[in-house]
């Protein structure tokens, strides 16, 4: 089985952790050949689902960065998953909600797949590997 180009292992609620992580992802896009934008959108796609996952998991996440033709991030937790049908326009003000939308818009795909004890977020980026 093919190994992960790059992991993360954060625990719930450890945004040192997290920040350390994006800073290293940021590193890793930066290498990459693509427009500041597709950059741009993916650093904000990888702190929006780490972020998430970070707040809500019980006790730890795992991150994955996978490439195939583009650039995959999978981010696991042992926290209670999202519904994607609530992944809508919310109001300017909303305290929630707005960043899954973001992302779901900025990603080429965004897959959610979850059992009674993990959520899996898996979004391709748009960054060619």
């Amino acid at each position: 089985m093919k190994k992960a180009q790059r992991e993360w292992h954060i625990e719930r609620g450890d945004l040192k952790a997290a920040t350390s992580a994006r800073r290293e992802f940021s590193v890793y896009l930066n290498a990459k050949a693509a427009g500041d934008d597709e950059r741009y959108d993916a650093a904000l796609i990888f702190g929006e689902l780490v972020g998430n996952a970070v707040k809500c998991a019980r006790t730890s996440v795992s991150v994955e960065l996978w490439e195939n033709g583009w650039t995959s991030l999978r981010v696991t937790d042992d926290g209670e998953c999202f519904d994607t049908s609530s992944i809508a326009p919310q109001p300017l003000y909303a305290q929630s909600g707005r960043g899954l939308y973001i992302v779901n818009q900025l990603a080429r795909t965004l897959d959610v797949a979850s059992d009674n004890q993990h959520c899996e977020v898996t979004a391709v980026l748009p960054i060619r590997s």
